[in-house]
């Protein structure tokens, strides 16, 4: 018995992994969950490219895409980062822009959080691509529906059509001198 405990020692853990990252240990994190992801474990292959994308080099976000696409079919917090990570890319495509929206909705309506504010970004920063959706409409039906990340996308919305300058213009011509 003593022997096949031995045996597991060296296996990769999930658990010990998250642990790692959890105290700032990425290099035991990722070694665990690279060996997990190269056996197909979707949640093993979001902390992976998580890690990647911490890095904030280039080559590895452009690795972390491919290794959250691996697990976006299963996981949908795959879907959910990989929708993330195609709204902050510098020089996305239209057709990557598509992706990113049934990316998040798909997420969404599994119960994955943290997708309305990027799914607002999308509409906002790229409204030629999304001709048929009105940005305000869809907020307030997110509101509507009681989301809490609603009343973000709301502000996101106002800071992206009126300048500051604008409101601080309004607001000022509103107070007058004593």
């Amino acid at each position: 018995m003593a022997i096949s405990l031995a045996g597991c020692a060296g296996l990769p853990d999930q658990r010990l992994a998250n642990e790692a990252l959890k105290r700032g240990d990425t290099v035991t994190a990722q070694q665990n969950y690279q060996q997990l992801a190269n056996l197909g474990y979707s949640e093993a292959q979001v902390g992976l490219a998580d890690i990647q994308v911490s890095t904030r080099d280039p080559a590895q976000i452009k690795q972390a895409e491919a290794t959250y696409r691996a697990a976006a079919d299963t996981s949908p917090r795959a879907q959910a980062r990989l929708g993330r990570l195609l709204v902050a890319k510098p020089g996305s495509t239209e057709a990557e822009h598509h992706e990113a929206e049934g990316l998040l909705k798909k997420a969404f309506a599994n119960g994955e959080g943290n997708t309305l504010i990027p799914l607002a970004m999308l509409y906002l920063q790229y409204p030629h691509s999304f001709p048929n959706v009105n940005a305000q409409q869809q907020i307030s039906q997110w509101q509507a529906a009681g989301y809490p990340e609603a009343g973000l996308a709301q502000v996101l919305l106002y800071r992206t059509q009126a300048p500051t300058t604008s409101i601080w213009m309004t607001w000022s011509a509103s107070v007058k001198p004593r």
